[in-house]
């Protein structure tokens, strides 16, 4: 396929037009057959991904092991998003993310056939997680950049509030699933879940989500590798994209330790009780999953920047109050309020990044950010992570909620993101 042609573009032209006026009176079914569609493809993906993972765990017994599956399963992501965005803003998005599936599905046959057949290999499951975490990579920012080219701008926010509160519930869902398939089934039928799941998912995405690929220019035929470079000086060279990336990399970084030592702390406070842990990730799923819903009724205030920013100051007081809180529920009841609010930073950053860039960049700016966020998470475990064998976790979680509050004021104190216009509302 061809790149799109790339104009200049001044850089205080930074809103889209609104995508209701062109042509999408249907968005919402459309927005709703995207979210069914990837909903039911990742649930099958992320139940196929814990089985793997817990087979290599129960069945070699050894931390490298299980530590090769996690790089395996991250490398290839963090490597393919950037370009993957360009790929996303010059090939067809919808196409790309069937590809992208298609692909994933076959390494799942493939290694499905090998287990069923008695050659069970660990490399093989090592190589499939690899497969499976580029195709994740290919197919995130293609669907992602794909919301605004048919939903109007008042309205993205909402819809990716529903998204993300879709996607935590195949959170929730999927551990459960992939505990009941192990005690019951070999790992090679449980492969068969995710094929199953990838034809509906991507026959319901074919036939039901058809929008134009109006970035697609068959006449430019620029390089990708200059592409990427490009959507980098896009960055950098927007009024406020640049700036507004920088917050979400130190805001990441430094509510990483909320997600990497927290089990270890609730551990060392109330008991190594398997069910305080279980317990524990359910009802922040459920949190994840009822703020989203939230986000979907009510998508903030009129500019992102201030939903985002007032989300940073109400989650870093639960995380304070659970560095010392004194009883085990209390704890669990903190955690799930920081979830509950997560979804008010998460889902605005990303219609955020969608209504302000240029449409020919969009893809680029979503994997961009991606990016940014699985290396930022990786570097924030390796601090926290010898750091609590030092000091006491209650410390790095008050530090960590300081630091978040610290940010979120000098965010909303920002007069760069004065300037961004606010959401329209109808």
């Amino acid at each position: 396929m061809n790149a799109p042609q790339r104009h200049p573009r001044p850089a205080n032209d930074h809103v889209r037009s609104d995508s209701s006026q062109l042509g999408y009176a249907n968005w919402k079914f459309l927005a709703t057959m995207l979210i069914v569609s990837q909903g039911i493809s990742l649930l099958g993906s992320e139940v196929v991904q814990y089985a793997m993972v817990w087979h290599i765990t129960l069945t070699t017994k050894s931390g490298t092991a299980v530590a090769l599956a996690v790089i395996f399963g991250f490398l290839p992501r963090l490597i393919l998003s950037p370009i993957a965005g360009v790929w996303a803003d010059r090939y067809n998005r919808r196409m790309l993310a069937v590809t992208a599936d298609v692909v994933v599905a076959l390494a799942t046959v493939g290694i499905m056939v090998a287990f069923l057949t008695g050659h069970e290999s660990l490399p093989l499951i090592y190589l499939v997680l690899g497969l499976r975490s580029a195709g994740g990579a290919i197919q995130n920012p293609a669907v992602s950049a794909m919301i605004p080219q048919f939903v109007p701008q008042d309205q993205l926010v909402r819809v990716n509030g529903f998204f993300g509160s879709f996607q935590a519930v195949t959170a929730v869902l999927a551990p459960a699933i992939a505990g009941v398939l192990m005690a019951s089934s070999p790992l090679g039928y449980i492969f068969l879940v995710d094929l199953v799941t990838a034809v509906i998912g991507i026959s319901l995405f074919l036939a039901f989500v058809r929008v134009r690929q109006d970035h697609v220019n068959p006449d430019d035929r620029t390089g990708q590798w200059s592409e990427l470079k490009d959507g980098f000086r896009y960055l950098v060279r927007h009024e406020f994209l640049g700036r507004f990336m920088a917050y979400s990399v130190l805001g990441a970084f430094f509510a990483s330790p909320l997600l990497v030592v927290v089990n270890l702390h609730m551990v060392r406070m109330f008991g190594d009780e398997p069910w305080r842990l279980s317990v524990m990730e359910a009802i922040f799923g459920v949190a994840l999953i009822v703020g989203g819903l939230f986000v979907g009724l009510w998508p903030g205030f009129k500019r992102e920047t201030t939903t985002i920013g007032a989300a940073m100051l109400i989650m870093s007081v639960f995380v304070l109050a659970m560095a010392w809180a004194p009883h085990y529920w209390l704890y669990v009841l903190l955690f799930a309020a920081a979830g509950l609010f997560l979804p008010y930073e998460s889902a605005p950053t990303t219609a955020l990044i969608q209504r302000v860039t240029d449409q020919r960049q969009v893809g680029r700016m979503l994997s961009i950010s991606s990016t940014f966020a699985a290396a930022v998470f990786p570097l924030g475990a390796a601090v926290s992570g010898p750091l609590a064998d030092a000091i006491s976790i209650s410390y790095i979680l008050a530090a960590s909620a300081v630091a978040l509050c610290v940010i979120g004021f000098v965010f909303l104190g920002d007069s760069k993101f004065r300037k961004i216009p606010p959401i329209p509302r109808r």
